[in-house]
């Protein structure tokens, strides 16, 4: 399963009318856009999880090689949307 997510930041670099742009809004555009998309996987990901019959619901089953003790704990709870079943969360 692929998912992209696009999000706009600015329209300036192709509209000839209107507001000009300005770093600070396209930063300010930027942070409303990782909220929606936090909002959109949180939405998403428990939906997900539940395609046992899928092959994707597996992909991270042997993709993660890295010794538990060395992934921190920090990233552990950052990744716990989509390791949960895979690592000791």
């Amino acid at each position: 399963m692929l998912v992209i997510i696009a999000m706009v930041t600015d329209f300036d670099c192709w509209k000839q009318s209107g507001e000009t742009v300005n770093a600070e809004m396209v930063v300010q555009n930027m942070q409303q856009n990782v909220s929606k998309a936090q909002t959109i996987l949180e939405d998403f990901v428990p939906r997900i999880r539940n395609l046992s019959q899928y092959s994707c619901s597996f992909a991270l089953k042997n993709a993660i090689i890295s010794k538990e003790g060395y992934i921190s704990k920090d990233t552990l709870a950052k990744l716990e949307p989509i390791v949960k079943k895979d690592l000791t969360v």
